[in-house]
């Protein structure tokens, strides 16, 4: 969460390094989100639905990232911008594709369900 620049709103140091640790472990493991978000739960730091939201979005920041950089890896320069049930700025990235690698991708707000495909020329 620190080398994404994430910080999460009302939140000690603390709590956010332990958050993170959950969330890399979790990730780590193949975990789906919902256990994730149940050991943040039991860390005592969120309510239920605040950790869900924690899990769901800050799971798909970090498979987001590793997939810019297998996309950098493998020497694709562009991608789509994939929308499910779109918020109105989400639905405004999808209409903008392509979008170069490097531009800022999912997610964009919390609880963001948008992804990423690779442009093949």
């Amino acid at each position: 969460m620190e080398n994404a620049g994430v910080t999460l709103k009302g939140v000690s140091d603390t709590t956010l390094k332990a958050v993170g640790d959950i969330l890399g472990q979790g990730l780590e493991q193949g975990l789906p989100y919902k256990d994730i978000a149940d050991s943040i739960y039991n860390s005592y730091a969120f309510s239920y639905e605040r950790a869900q939201v924690i899990a769901t979005t800050e799971g798909n920041r970090a498979a987001i990232a590793a997939t810019m950089d297998s996309y950098t890896s493998a020497g694709i320069s562009q991608w789509d911008w994939n929308t499910y049930d779109p918020c109105d700025e989400c639905a405004a990235m999808g209409e903008a594709n392509p979008h170069d690698v490097g531009d800022d991708a999912p997610p964009l707000h919390p609880n963001c369900e948008c992804f990423v495909t690779p442009v093949i020329n």
